[in-house]
């Protein structure tokens, strides 16, 4: 059997079956468990108001650790009739040290974060379950919130249309469930609320505000467990978190964007400007601010700064060139709505700084929405670095351990699966274009759905999901699709996705917190088959999707499948490109030697060093102008910026 060099041995192949240092303590929380079994449930609801009075008490969250996994433990057996495995309650341990646990995909992270989120919800002083999205906020609160209340612990969930009142009401739960993004917008309209007279204040001192302010949404910043840690802390972290207040435009900003977009079209790449693709930037040349300085001005400009005009020509230019419809961004309602990268879900309500998004509607002819200055900001590190107690979970956080380390001070530990992992990779595919791959794609899905498999075909944007299905169309060959288009009807299509004969085509909105549970036919044919068809910017997605395959000790495979067309590659010039296909012998079906592998590879850790070099580049500055605020006696998070 052929294991590709991207093989997960390394990650799901433990020979232990507990993470280190914390055997003592499995052993402890599992006879604790044994020892509750037998109690009625008059005598568990008494223990465990006995020990959440314990815990109110207690000067440190862990003082009760074992007690408190006890209970939890019995409390999902009785209610889910499910018992937890040594390696869940390992990765628990780890969580309520404060730590980030790699879990691999399958063993049960949901239930895992039961342990410690009890033992925090005990204290009554508030723990934030953060998801990657809405949908497996509501999924997760719903699902375990009877196991919750068998304790006495109160439950709710916060998504995006989620009213101020209720959202107050939700803060006041012992356990409130919700993404980083609606913790960390809630965050910031309190600042708002406050005002700068409070600048001073630590905000995990809400509790005190609460008495100087009316109309606080949220507690104090206590406890928070992030699931996909590595997606929230790590891959989110390049992207602040800003609120903005309604700024009014003219007729002569909708009249400066639409002149804008003209002279952009005018403009020669190489000789009028120069791209950046890895900063996104474009940057005129003094021959093509000669042309625009020339040429027509727009109507109603008379009064704007001839920098001003250049900048939003380079911002017109960023517009068309790296920000491409049905993959950074698409057109919903007549209406820009931004697209998650990293998970390719619909970010509603976000806008782009610098002018961006008026670009991108005078791009797509829509009129243009009202401008916004920016309210109050905060980025994600600084964010989750304010609360008492952090943790997280993952199952692809080892290559990030040192940033987990730097930036916000978890240490990263792999916990070992239940039972040994069964995936294996095929031998990696490489084409000279993105037809032959497609192509080959459809026939190699059509052999292994003959095969009695399961195929689950992953695409980095909703572009390309969507040139994947028309080819899929062609061939006549059925198929579902997954992607921003689809996000009500995910839970639907995921339970389809398992189903002998049924092939998936899926944006990365299938490579976190989804369950693809197998047919018994399929598992017998060998289970799930995941093909990875552009690899991503971030190795750890692309594991992340594979990771969908031989859950739980089911059968699978994955097999990637790329082209010197890929997605990865946008932003390089097309020469070096066309100079890739002008050396690459492409045999029968436009296939090449996957000793081409190594340009993506490389491209891929180029693009990985890049974003960590934001991330730490954000951090660092954030962090000198916060104190240099504080200083001052400013608010860090309150200072006012036009984001156009």
């Amino acid at each position: 059997m052929y294991v590709s060099m991207f093989s997960f041995a390394s990650i799901t192949a433990p020979t232990l079956r507990v993470a280190r240092g914390t055997s003592r303590l499995v052993r402890a929380v599992l006879r604790e468990a044994e020892r509750l079994r037998g109690c009625c449930p008059e005598e568990f609801e008494n223990r465990a108001l006995r020990l959440r009075a314990a815990q109110c008490h207690a000067e440190h969250p862990t003082e009760n650790l074992v007690e408190c996994f006890g209970l939890a433990y019995e409390a999902v057996r009785r209610v889910r009739g499910i018992e937890l495995h040594a390696c869940q309650v390992s990765g628990g341990i780890v969580l309520a040290r404060g730590g980030v646990a790699e879990m691999a995909t399958g063993e049960g992270k949901t239930l895992t974060a039961v342990l410690p989120t009890v033992m925090w919800g005990m204290m009554g002083r508030g723990v934030h379950v953060i998801t990657t999205n809405d949908y497996l906020a509501d999924r997760d609160s719903h699902e375990l919130k009877p196991i919750y209340e068998s304790l006495g612990l109160s439950v709710a969930c916060i998504t995006q249309k989620l009213e101020p009142e209720a959202r107050r009401q939700a803060y006041t739960r012992d356990i409130t469930y919700a993404t980083a993004s609606e913790i960390g917008f809630d965050f910031l309209r309190d600042r708002m609320t406050l005002g700068p007279e409070h600048a001073q204040q630590r905000p995990y001192r809400y509790a005190r505000l609460h008495q100087a302010a009316e109309g606080l949404l949220q507690r104090e910043l206590f406890a928070a467990m992030v699931d996909e840690a590595d997606s929230v802390l790590i891959d989110d972290a390049r992207t602040p978190l800003i609120i903005g207040v309604e700024s009014p435009h003219s007729i002569a900003m909708t009249s400066l964007y639409r002149w804008c977009l003209g002279k952009a079209l005018e403009l020669k790449l190489e000789d009028d400007f120069t791209l950046f693709p890895q900063q996104r930037q474009a940057l005129l040349s003094d021959e093509g601010a000669q042309k625009i300085l020339l040429g027509d001005k727009p109507a109603f400009g008379q009064g704007l700064a001839t920098e001003c005009l250049l900048q939003h020509v380079e911002r017109m230019l960023e517009a068309l060139y790296f920000y491409q419809c049905n993959k950074q961004y698409t057109v919903l309602n007549n209406e820009i709505v931004l697209l998650d990268e990293s998970t390719d879900r619909t970010l509603e309500g976000r806008k782009l700084q610098r002018g961006l998004h008026h670009c991108l509607e005078a791009k797509e002819g829509l009129p243009l929405t009202t401008g916004t200055k920016t309210g109050s900001q905060v980025s994600v590190q600084s964010f989750f670095r304010m609360y008492r107690h952090l943790s997280g979970m993952t199952g692809t956080a080892w290559h990030a351990r040192k940033e987990f380390r730097k930036i916000y001070r978890l240490k990263v530990t792999s916990v070992p699966t239940h039972r040994p992992c069964l995936r294996w990779g095929m031998p990696p595919r490489v084409f000279v274009s993105a037809e032959a791959k497609s192509r080959a794609i459809a026939e190699q899905s059509q052999a292994l759905l003959a095969a009695g498999r399961a195929v689950l075909v992953g695409t980095p944007s909703v572009r390309a999901s969507l040139v994947l299905s028309r080819c899929f169309q062609e061939a006549g060959i059925p198929h579902q699709i997954l992607n921003a288009f689809h996000e009500a009807q995910e839970a639907e299509i995921i339970a389809r996705a398992g189903q002998s004969n049924s092939l998936t085509i899926a944006t990365n909105m299938a490579g976190r917190g989804t369950d693809i549970k197998l047919a018994e036919a399929v598992r017998n044919a060998g289970g799930l088959h995941v093909i990875v068809t552009d690899m991503n910017a971030s190795g750890r997605v692309d594991r992340q999707l594979i990771g969908r395959a031989a859950r739980q000790g089911d059968p699978g495979s994955y097999q990637y499948m790329l082209s010197l067309d890929d997605e990865l590659f946008t932003g390089l010039q097309d020469s070096t490109k066309n100079g890739w296909k002008g050396r690459a012998w492409a045999g029968r079906g436009g296939e090449i030697t996957s000793r081409w592998l190594r340009i993506f590879r490389g491209q891929q850790r180029r693009i990985e060093r890049h974003h960590a070099r934001q991330r730490h580049k954000m951090f660092k500055n954030e962090k000198k102008k916060r104190e240099a605020s504080l200083r001052m006696g400013l608010c860090p998070y309150l200072e006012a910026d036009d984001t156009g």
